[in-house]
């Protein structure tokens, strides 16, 4: 008898959570519903996904990942109601039933269940203590309610799955309901993930590089390398779209790596062709920064198969990467630091750890967020807080780039303020990189006020209409 009750169980039930598996969830979702279409009820089925879990997973390795989904599954079961099912479908997946127990049609069906989502969401405020380890973990959720929003557990399903996924891409730690157009778009972020696949050996990928401009010469002396990818099968897909799909997809580590060597090669070009000082920023993602040993390694070959000392690239850091409670993050800047890699901020100033983040690590340069500079005619505000910024970095020995540059105005500003760099579509696109070698870097870059430049240019001068 105990032996068919432990069997009993290890069919029904996740063996680390002791939650109810799919199998069970599945069932006990088929007998709601079967309820709710007697009793004119509306249950709702949400899909759970934590955020960024496979970081945790690659930092603290599965043990610690294992101890994490316990701790989860717990809260999620204290969030819960007791008509309520919390099940564990795998991995970081969680689903719950949601069951509706009014008798009476409830026309504000969703007033409900945007209480429970919020009281999910605030119960992973406080951060999971895991052997020794603060984790800060977010989950993202997707509501599809019954039967507005399909009327059998394999649409439900579906459509909360879809619901999740939104939520992810809206930026995470969040919740929303299924609704019709989710469809057509979840479509299309599975066949960007199977295209991206592909994406590499197919050679889709391209970099262009937007100029960097010294201020006090005029000349371009540094690119930031912007990469592009025209996919055969769906056309032109922007990199706001496809590096988020890259990253949760787990393919954002050897496209990085693709782009690191890519770069190299050109720099190499350039550097033999007599621009000695040229140097090029690249964008590293979250999840290549956490995969430190890897990037060292790519970095070292990188350099070395094309004979570069470390000046001639430099890495563009966003606040997230030392936002995730990753161990290693100092380690990996003292040996990228010990390689004679220079390491830039981006984005600085869009998020509260951007001072303390200079204090923490030794930097070589930040790069003002955007929208400072995009507000410096309108916002008094923003116009005192470029300045205060470009004043303090001067104090610190760093140097400043202003990226976003798209006025005369906004570019004599910051000339006035003697900020170091600059870089936005006042000055250049980002080009290919044919013809950013055809830019002549022996005179000065000549500021034309009030014109946008093309995409390409058919002229040897360094001139604005690059």
């Amino acid at each position: 008898m105990l032996v068919a009750d432990e069997f009993q169980k290890q069919a029904n039930f996740d063996s680390l959570t002791n939650l109810p598996n799919r199998s069970l969830a599945t069932d006990r979702l088929n007998q709601t519903l079967v309820k709710a279409k007697r009793r004119n009820l509306k249950p709702c089925l949400a899909f759970l996904d934590l955020d960024n879990f496979k970081y945790v997973n690659d930092t603290f390795g599965h043990a610690v990942g294992d101890a994490l989904l316990k701790e989860v599954a717990s809260r999620l079961t204290d969030c819960a109601r007791e008509s309520d099912t919390v099940a564990r479908l795998g991995g970081d997946e969680f689903l719950l039933i949601l069951d509706d127990e009014n008798t009476v049609k409830n026309e504000k069906r969703e007033i409900g269940v945007r209480h429970i989502g919020d009281r999910i969401i605030e119960s992973f405020e406080k951060p999971f203590i895991i052997d020794g380890n603060e984790l800060k973990v977010t989950p993202s959720l997707g509501f599809a309610i019954y039967p507005q929003d399909g009327d059998d557990s394999e649409t439900l399903m579906r459509h909360a799955d879809t619901a999740m996924y939104r939520s992810k891409q809206e930026g995470k730690n969040a919740y929303c309901f299924y609704s019709p157009d989710m469809t057509a778009k979840a479509k299309m972020r599975m066949d960007v993930e199977e295209q991206l696949q592909h994406a590499l050996e197919r050679k889709e990928f391209s970099i262009h590089y937007q100029p960097i401009i010294d201020a006090k010469s005029g000349n371009i002396i540094k690119a930031e390398a912007l990469l592009r990818w025209d996919c055969e099968a769906l056309g032109s897909i922007t990199p706001g779209y496809f590096i988020p799909v890259a990253e949760e997809a787990g393919l954002i580590v050897p496209i990085g790596c693709w782009v690191i060597q890519s770069v190299c090669s050109q720099v190499k070009k350039w550097r033999d062709a007599g621009w000695d000082d040229i140097c090029v920023t690249v964008n590293v993602s979250p999840y290549q920064f956490q995969a430190n040993a890897r990037l060292i390694v790519i970095l070292e070959k990188a350099l070395q198969d094309n004979d570069l000392a470390a000046d001639a690239i430099q890495l563009e850091l966003t606040e997230s990467i030392f936002t995730k409670g990753a161990n290693n993050v100092a380690e990996t800047i003292k040996q990228l630091q010990l390689m004679g890699i220079k390491l830039l901020v981006n984005d600085f100033g869009a998020g509260v750890e951007s001072l303390s983040l200079l204090q923490q690590y030794n930097f070589d340069s930040i790069k003002i967020k955007r929208s400072y500079i995009e507000k410096l005619s309108t916002s008094k505000k923003d116009e005192k807080l470029v300045k205060a910024v470009i004043a303090m970095t001067k104090e610190l020995g760093l140097t400043v780039i202003s990226e976003g540059v798209e006025t005369k105005e906004q570019l004599d500003f910051l000339i006035a303020e003697q900020c170091e760099y600059m870089q936005g579509y006042y000055l250049s696109k980002p080009v290919s990189a044919a013809t950013f070698s055809s830019l002549d870097n022996d005179e000065p870059y000549v500021f034309v006020p009030g014109h946008i430049p093309s995409q390409e240019s058919d002229t040897g001068r360094k001139q604005v209409s690059c």
